[in-house]
């Protein structure tokens, strides 16, 4: 049976690719969490980038690696050691999440960590497969679902700009295809929606799902850095998003691609069918509908 290790577990795309994985009979799956497993699923092992004896401890007797890259200042670093130790280990296959835009000539920043993570792991020796998928529609209720419940609007410096806005759902789709059977070693995919979106039409979409107008305030990229050091982002991550949303703004993320639904068989999903589904995610009343709990826990991260 494959072994197979789900790293971020807890996290946007992670935890959906562990649970679909957890239903399946031919695998058998272990998620990496720093909490290790603190709603009572087994399956979740502790796993911190930071430390090797735990990173070590989680790939033992481990397949394959599906890799999630923390969003940090250090993220590099980080992923570094992890790509170390898999070297050393007697994993076979890595699925690399990666972002939309890392084999570009000129990557934004973000984009150029992730070309090199990329290069890292394929110095490894290993099988790899990488993942680079454009921007999340799920942001929309992680980021700005708590003002759009309370004062029906969301703020983004990204003016017209178009963005090609991916499902999570797909993402984890796409791994779980790519995870279980052959054929996927040494490609790169790229994963978007079926629809590039700016963000008016974003706000038309969820005022049609809401039944209630809600409205897209373009606000200046020196308003958002202030907001992101107000909130205590690091000053790297201030920049580093600045520069994507640039990016954005300028519609060099307004491409497609099919390869969710070459992959796994279905059409990708819409912003429309999001917003139905996370329909509770802008509702005062219903808000804690997201995320997703782990399947046998409480809550999730």
């Amino acid at each position: 049976m494959t072994r197979i290790l789900v790293t971020g577990a807890t996290g946007t795309v992670g935890q959906y690719l562990f649970n679909t994985l957890s239903q399946r009979s031919d695998v058998e799956v272990r998620g990496g969490s720093r909490q290790g497993h603190p709603y009572g699923n087994p399956s979740l092992v502790h796993f911190d980038y930071n430390d090797r004896s735990s990173i070590q401890a989680a790939l033992d007797g481990v397949d394959k690696v599906f890799l999630v890259t923390p969003f940090t200042a250090n993220m590099l670093e980080m992923e570094s050691r992890v790509i170390e130790e898999i070297g050393r280990s007697n994993v076979r296959h890595v699925v690399k999440l990666s972002i939309a835009g890392a084999d570009a000539s000129q990557p934004t920043a973000l984009a150029q960590v992730h070309r090199q993570l990329e290069q890292a792991l394929e110095q490894t020796g290993k099988h790899i497969t990488v993942l680079r998928a454009q921007s999340y529609m799920q942001n929309y209720a992680r980021f700005m679902g708590e003002n759009i419940r309370a004062h029906s609007a969301f703020y983004l410096p990204l003016g017209v700009g178009r963005v090609s806005l991916v499902d999570v759902r797909d993402v984890a789709d796409v791994a779980a295809t790519v995870l279980t059977e052959g054929g996927h070693e040494g490609k790169a995919y790229t994963l978007t929606g079926p629809q590039p979106l700016s963000n008016y039409e974003v706000a038309h979409i969820l005022t049609a799902v809401l039944a209630r107008r809600i409205n897209y305030v373009v606000v200046s990229e020196a308003q958002t850095h202030a907001g992101m050091k107000v909130a205590g982002t690091p000053e790297w991550i201030r920049e580093a998003m600045l520069e994507w949303y640039r990016h954005q703004k300028n519609g060099l993320a307004s491409y497609l691609t099919n390869h969710v639904e070459w992959i796994t068989g279905h059409p990708s999903r819409s912003f429309e069918q999001f917003a139905q589904e996370y329909k509770g995610a802008f509702t005062k009343e219903e808000a804690s509908a997201y995320p997703q709990p782990l399947k046998g826990s409480a809550s999730a991260a």
